[in-house]
């Protein structure tokens, strides 16, 4: 809904682990988003919504650039209803790297382990209430692959504007800091439907993999 300015986009590092990092390009933006520190995860939280009002990418970054392992433990025991609730909407300084992620896995073994591997036996699948057909048919492979993609698309520039807040007394007084949200080290990311249903779930480690 609201993309990233191509422009802002800079090489900078990407912490594999407390000393490695590798070099990415990492987006760069400022503005108004969802968000939540969560102190029993020891993570932040954001959210990035799409033009679908339904649809949202669910970020969770530990606090330590080595804290995924923990953060994928207690994730876990808790849903990610759970996890967003209470989270409110503030400005944010956001430093996320562009990533692609393509995944091939083989579902053969899996099937077979759960009582399907007739389905892959030439001579024993049964496909004649499916396929019209005098030719014994049976499945030799099924193959599942995911895919997403994060990078800019569609940017736009945005401007930010600046409010100074009175208080009781009349003075005036800046606003609060925006919070900082830098993704430059391992996180969990979701794409979720209205932060309920899980539609895509992954764990970024390295962005030039």
């Amino acid at each position: 809904m609201d993309p990233f300015d191509k422009d802002c986009t800079k090489t900078a590092p990407f912490y594999l682990n407390k000393v490695k990092s590798v070099d990415v390009p990492m987006m760069n933006k400022f503005g108004d988003f969802n968000y939540k520190a969560d102190k029993e995860l020891d993570a932040q939280i954001l959210e990035l919504a799409y033009t679908n009002d339904n649809l949202s990418m669910i970020i969770i970054l530990p606090n330590k650039r080595n804290g995924i392992d923990k953060l994928e433990k207690k994730l876990a025991t808790r849903n990610l209803s759970e996890i967003t609730e209470n989270m409110w909407n503030t400005e944010v300084i956001v430093q996320l790297p562009k990533f692609k992620i393509e995944q091939t896995i083989f579902l053969n073994d899996p099937l077979t382990q759960l009582g399907l591997g007739e389905i892959f036996d030439p001579c024993v699948a049964n496909f004649s209430g499916m396929i019209s057909s005098n030719e014994q048919i049976h499945v030799s492979q099924v193959i599942q692959k995911a895919f997403i993609e994060v990078n800019e698309e569609g940017a736009e520039a945005a401007a930010a504007t600046e409010a100074m807040l009175v208080n009781c007394s009349g003075s005036l007084r800046p606003p609060p800091p925006p919070k900082k949200f830098i993704a430059d080290h391992p996180f969990i990311y979701f794409l979720s439907e209205k932060r309920i249903n899980h539609l895509f779930a992954g764990r970024l480690s390295d962005p030039t993999n």
